[in-house]
């Protein structure tokens, strides 16, 4: 946030570095309040002086202390975003909206976020994995990256444009390893190609599939090669799977995000 021009006021954990665990359990109970409350007032200070609070709520956890700042900012009238979702029904009418990057919410505070702040991105996986690659892609549209996935449609052998998922069910029942089946591939995998060469980075969604958890197969790993040999950084939404090409995979330099897309850097 900070390097975005936004002034930020941040929690004081100095005290962290003051007491280790075996000091503060040797404290009396009354230092310890007196501790945690000068933190607390101290904080709701900065509430004050702040146009709005942001909730880091990661996992979607929120802690006693949190539940004060969030009471403590709905007095004073100023809007409150959160990182996640929060499951409880008693606080969601409070926040504003969910900010799942710093981009997001510098722009809604009023700021002018540099267009270099947006990333062009190229989606990759198995066709079994197009919904999530659906909801993933407008997750990072929300965090303004500029996104591309596999096709939706590819044309059949007379022209016409059938969704991807029916081209599929025709290639596993074609019996020839010719014709205009595999015509369609090889231009999918070119297709796919392209837009490995126009992304800034590829982000890789490997689910469980067939009984391999974080399956990656053969196309993505060759979609993988590719952003390799172009020496753009290739993002793996889960750890990589325990699988005969893991060697190679592990020598391409993969970014493990485990399920957390803010920690996708460009």
């Amino acid at each position: 946030m900070k390097k975005l021009g936004v002034a930020v006021f941040e929690p004081n954990f100095l005290w962290l570095e003051k007491w280790n665990e075996e000091e503060w359990s040797k404290m009396s109970d009354d230092i310890k309040k007196s501790v945690v409350m000068g933190l607390t007032y101290h904080h709701w200070r900065k509430i004050d002086l702040a146009d709005a609070v942001f909730i880091f709520n990661k996992n979607g956890y929120i802690g006693n202390s949190v539940n004060l700042e969030i009471g403590y900012t709905v007095a004073r009238s100023k809007p409150i975003y959160v990182l996640n979702k929060d499951e409880e029904l008693g606080r969601q009418f409070l926040f504003a909206e969910i900010i799942p990057s710093p981009e997001r919410l510098a722009e809604v505070l009023g700021y002018s976020v540099a267009s270099q702040n947006k990333k062009k991105i190229t989606i990759c996986g198995s066709i079994a994995f197009f919904d999530e690659m659906q909801k993933i892609k407008e997750q990072l549209e929300t965090m303004r990256h500029e996104v591309k996935l596999p096709p939706l449609e590819i044309p059949n052998e007379q022209g016409e444009m059938i969704p991807i998922k029916e081209y599929y069910r025709l290639r596993k029942e074609s019996k020839t390893e010719t014709g205009w089946i595999w015509d369609r591939k090889a231009l999918a995998i070119r297709t796919h190609f392209d837009k490995i060469v126009w992304a800034d980075a590829i982000l890789v969604l490997n689910y469980t599939k067939n009984d391999i958890e974080n399956y990656i197969g053969g196309n993505t790993f060759l979609e993988m090669g590719v952003a390799f040999h172009l020496k753009k950084p290739i993002y793996l939404f889960n750890p990589i799977p325990e699988i005969s090409s893991k060697e190679e995979i592990l020598g391409m330099k993969p970014i493990i995000l485990n399920g957390d897309l803010s920690r996708i850097e460009l």
